[in-house]
């Protein structure tokens, strides 16, 4: 893409305008797939993918690179490419769910 495709980016998130999971992740390993993807291409068929929706054409391919795709490989997904942004949303909080009720369970 027209910036160099994946990179870091530090972002101000405003919590009225975003929805935020807590996450349990090792920071050397975001770092490591990070360096894996860096200067990937944009899936930018699937960004723009909403129109393709009504078709069930909106998985991701292998080569190219989304947000969601980042954070799934990330928190050690098996085959992240599978991840749409909703997808991927529905598995973390799944995986907190079962993580506060191990937790609870284990007090």
């Amino acid at each position: 893409g027209k910036l160099g495709g994946v990179r870091l980016k530090r972002i101000t998130i405003n919590p009225e305008k975003w929805e935020i999971d807590p996450l349990y992740h090792d920071p050397e390993i975001v770092m490591k797939i990070f360096k894996a993807c860096e200067g990937d291409v944009y899936d930018y068929k699937l960004i723009l993918g909403f129109l393709s929706w009504p078709f069930m054409l909106r998985r991701q391919s292998e080569r190219t690179a989304t947000c969601s795709k980042f954070c799934a490989a990330a928190l050690g997904y098996r085959e992240p490419y599978r991840f749409d942004p909703a997808d991927l949303t529905m598995a973390v909080r799944a995986a907190n769910h079962l993580y506060y009720q191990r937790t609870i369970i284990l007090k």
